[in-house]
């Protein structure tokens, strides 16, 4: 039997996809939107991006533990037929990074938007803050399979 590359089983679960993935983005996509509306910007942190990041971190996480058992199998299903443990991490970091940028999306366009606008800064503010939400989906992944559960799950 031929293994299959590590292309199609990255871009196989890559888009954001189901409620938990929709939620997720809608959420991100608000708090950017109360982040760019608000007239008073947060000083608790120094910086005002903190709190946007934090969100996209921590909404990352919760969406992707939810509906572990559908994960597990598919999971389960990537390496019994030929895959990694990396491959299956980064198909949720590439899930979880294509999330936050398209959650990011008005963020982003205000900036360029504006007349101060800056193409560097702006790359840079878009790549780290979905390498971060990247990052936080990846998590809970590797975590799931690194797990007894999921070596016992995969013996029997």
């Amino acid at each position: 039997m031929q293994k299959p590359g590590w292309i199609p089983v990255v871009l196989s679960g890559a888009l954001p996809s189901g409620l938990a993935d929709g939620l997720a983005m809608a959420t991100i996509a608000i708090a950017s939107l109360n982040y760019l509306w608000s007239t008073q910007k947060p000083v608790l942190f120094g910086t005002t991006i903190w709190p946007q990041l934090l969100i996209i971190a921590l909404v990352n996480v919760l969406a992707s533990r939810s509906d572990t058992a559908r994960k597990l199998r598919e999971e389960l299903a990537l390496i019994a037929y030929g895959g990694s443990g990396w491959q299956v991490w980064l198909r949720y970091f590439v899930r979880g990074l294509s999330l936050t940028l398209v959650a990011i999306g008005p963020l982003l366009y205000v900036d360029y938007a504006s007349p101060h606008f800056q193409l560097a800064p702006t790359i840079i503010l878009a790549f780290s803050l979905s390498a971060i939400g990247g990052a936080c989906f990846a998590a809970p992944g590797l975590a799931r399979i690194r797990s007894r559960q999921f070596a016992e799950s995969y013996k029997g």
